[in-house]
């Protein structure tokens, strides 16, 4: 923008408060995400994960383990996968009170997330021995996401 003077004007504001997704690690029997905060305001400890349902269900809460700006926390899949029939979708986010943040990859100049930022699908072993067929990607918004189906057994597939 320029001035009445002809100078040229720049308007600075802080950036705007953000969950930025540094990686996924998926492993036989859990997946974690790893980020940081941007931009917090307030500490981040006072911040809390969750997995959020695109469809019917209830959100899921994590606690994260913090160390200064960067989270980790393991995803709940035995909650999220609890009497599901079909295949789920879930978005991840951080929360303190009424705010909300995505967890996604923002910082980046790549027009397709989702197809750059590729992810295998993994069968993950939950302690009760239920079989999850588990997808943790970047969906083509850019935002965190896991998707998981049980695996029927034999003794399933019997009744």
């Amino acid at each position: 923008m320029r001035s009445l003077e002809g100078h040229v004007m720049l308007k600075v504001v802080a950036p705007r408060r953000q969950a930025e997704l540094t990686g996924f690690s998926v492993r036989w029997d859990r997946v974690t995400v790893h980020g940081r905060l941007i931009a917090p305001g307030l500490p981040p400890s006072h911040f809390t994960a969750e997995a959020v349902p695109r469809t019917v269900g209830s959100i899921v809460p994590v606690r994260p383990e913090w160390q200064g700006d960067r989270f980790t926390f393991d995803v709940p899949l035995a909650a999220m996968s609890a009497g599901a029939k079909t295949a789920r979708l879930w978005d991840l986010r951080l929360r303190y009170g009424r705010t909300k943040i995505k967890i996604g990859r923002r910082l980046t100049d790549i027009r397709h997330p989702g197809k750059v930022f590729r992810t295998p699908f993994r069968t993950v072993a939950l302690p009760d021995g239920t079989l999850l067929r588990v997808h943790a990607h970047v969906s083509g918004a850019g935002k965190a996401a896991v998707s998981c189906t049980i695996i029927p057994t034999p003794e399933d597939r019997t009744r």
